[in-house]
This record gives C-alpha cells, sequence and structure tokens, in this order.
C-alpha cells in the first residue's frame, strides 16, 4: 500500500458519507484511506470505517472491453456470493455523478498471497476446483467462447498482429512470439473438439489475485471472468510469464504434479494435463504480447498517467526478451 493524494482522499471521504447518510454503512466517526498498488485497469483503495475494511475500486479502463465493465463484475460478485470463494459486493455506482469513473465498493480481504507449497498448494486446488465445478447456469449474464481453444487463438493472433503494426515494437519479441503462435497452430485445428465451454473462469489466476486470509483462499479481481474451458484458468495459473507479473516465487515441476492430482481426483477432469499442453504455449505468447502492447500504449500517452507509468516497469519485465526464452522453454 502506499499514500493517495490528499484531493483524492478527501474526495473519496466525502463520497462516503454521502453513503453513510443514505444507509449504505452507518454513520461513522473515522476513516482510513489508503491507496494499494498493483491495479492494472483500476485505482483501488482500502477504506477502513469504524474497524470494517472495504475496497474501494474506481475503474479507469475497461479490461474486458465492456462498456458496463463495474456492473458485470458487482453482478459476478453477487452470484459468487453463495459460494464463499470471492469478496461479498457491497455497492455498485456506474452513474458518474460524484467520481467521472464507474465504481465498485466490496468486501476487503486481509491476508497475503499463498505459497506453491504442501498444504497451501492443496488449498488454492481446492478453492479452484470449486470455482470450475460451480452450475453454468446461475451465472447467465457471463460472457462466453464458443469454441474455446479457437477463440483463444485468435485473440493471441490478433494480439500480435496489433503489435506488429505498431511504430515502436521491438521486432525481437514480435518474432519470438510469432514463432510460439505458429508452433501452435496445427494444434489448433487436430484438438479443438477436446475443449468444452462448460465451466466459470477467472481468467486471471495471478498470484495477487489470490488471498490466504489464514483460514480460507479467496479469489479476487473478477472483471472479466466468464464461461470458458477450465483449462485456461489453469494455464494462467502455472504461467511463468504470468506469475512474473507480480511474484518472484514460480511453481516447479513437482508442484504442478501434486496440483494436477488433486484437481483431477476433486473435478473428475482426465483430459486436463493433455489441454493443458495445447493451450499454454500460445497463451504465454499472448501473456507477453499484452505486456509489450500496455509498453506502447505508455509510450504513446494512451494510458492513464495514474495507471501506466507506475506499471510501466512491470511490464518490461513481463516483455523482456531473456525471460522469454527463459520462461518458454
Amino acid at each position: 500500500m502506499e499514500g493517495i493524494d490528499l484531493e483524492m482522499k478527501e474526495r473519496i471521504e466525502q463520497y462516503f458519507k454521502q453513503l453513510a447518510q443514505r444507509g449504505v454503512f452507518g454513520r461513522f466517526k473515522r476513516i482510513k484511506i489508503r491507496q494499494i498498488l498493483g491495479g492494472d485497469y483500476n485505482l483501488n483503495f482500502k477504506v477502513i470505517l469504524n474497524n470494517r475494511n472495504y475496497l474501494l475500486r474506481l475503474n479507469i479502463e475497461p479490461q474486458s472491453g465492456l462498456k458496463n465493465q463495474i456492473k458485470y463484475e458487482f453482478d459476478s460478485l453477487r452470484a459468487l456470493e453463495p459460494y464463499q470463494l470471492a469478496p461479498k459486493p457491497i455497492y455498485m455506482d456506474d452513474s458518474k455523478k460524484f467520481f467521472k469513473n464507474d465504481l465498485l465498493i466490496e468486501q476487503f480481504i486481509d491476508g497475503k498471497f499463498p505459497n506453491w507449497k504442501g498444504e497451501s498448494l492443496s488449498r488454492i486446488c481446492l478453492i479452484i476446483a470449486k470455482l470450475h465445478l460451480l452450475p453454468v447456469k446461475k451465472f447467465p449474464f457471463l460472457m462466453e467462447r464458443k469454441d474455446p481453444l479457437v477463440d483463444s487463438f485468435t485473440f493471441a493472433k490478433q494480439f500480435h498482429k496489433k503489435y506488429s503494426k505498431r511504430w515502436n515494437a521491438n521486432k525481437k519479441v514480435i518474432e519470438a512470439t510469432k514463432s510460439i503462435i505458429e508452433k501452435s497452430r496445427s494444434n489448433i485445428k487436430a484438438n479443438h473438439e477436446l475443449f468444452h465451454s462448460q465451466n466459470i473462469v477467472h481468467t486471471d489466476l495471478v498470484p495477487s489475485n489470490l488471498i490466504d486470509n489464514g483460514t480460507d483462499i479467496f479469489i479476487v479481481d473478477w472483471e472479466k471472468a466468464r464461461i470458458d474451458d477450465a483449462s485456461y484458468d489453469l494455464a494462467v495459473f502455472f504461467s511463468n510469464s504470468a506469475a512474473i507479473w507480480d511474484s518472484k516465487e514460480l511453481i516447479g515441476k513437482a508442484e504442478r504434479y501434486q496440483f494436477l492430482v488433486k484437481y483431477i481426483e476433486l473435478t473428475g477432469d482426465k483430459t486436463i494435463q493433455d489441454r493443458l499442453e495445447i493451450i499454454e504455449p500460445f497463451l504465454n505468447a499472448y501473456f507477453i504480447l499484452w505486456a509489450a502492447n500496455r509498453i506502447c500504449d505508455v509510450e504513446e500517452g494512451k494510458i492513464d498517467p495514474l495507471l501506466g507509468k507506475r506499471n510501466l516497469a512491470r511490464y518490461k519485465k513481463l516483455s523482456n526478451l531473456k525471460l522469454i526464452e527463459k520462461y518458454l522453454k
């Protein structure tokens, strides 16, 4: 966490006082506000009222491409509430009357990133398996990938095409990711029928989106959940290129094996490992291209300064050529 701009702090305090007057919260005497680092599309603040902790999310850019990004995330959290694997939604405001951004207030989960060892890894597996076993019919509003493997591969190709046309693109990154995507092409045609859009997937299971409060593990940041093949979530979870976004600790081969044995036991998904081998290579390329495109956006002034410059070092870390060579082996 870090300090907060005084003007923003005062504005948040005024907004929460208005909500208290309207009965959203009880009256409070003291309010503490701290900005939380790490958001790439949202500004996040921890707000403490009468010893109760809340998370305020101001949406700066719609990561999912939806105009109603905050409502989509609020609806996702509300539908997830009975299953106790995500924060509880408190309030959503897309009026833009007080802030120029849509906003979401939810339960703040106190805790830390879990590690990838032993009992902690088993608990992560349990919560991810629980997510993938949720009844899809309870989430009729979610986006869906009709042909999961083909659709995911198409997105990777589109990101590569977009990046290749940018004047400030790194040619070596273009060539390295092109090679990965082309090598995956034959697998797409031959194996797309193995993939089925039948699971609720989070789509961004990086370390910072898993919070261990000492008793339970929660998944946070639900702005682009969808109905897809479960392999997408696990490909992100196992991805070295995604993990280095916010963690120094990578999942080793032994931990991966342990996780998959437990996951198959819990879900009965006996082809998950085969599907992972198909989808992982080009998804790694996709993550790298995402970061490379964000670097170009920062350089061209297309990202809100409050977000882009703050995350620039992480974009560069993820699209670093030496790391690409190391982690894509």
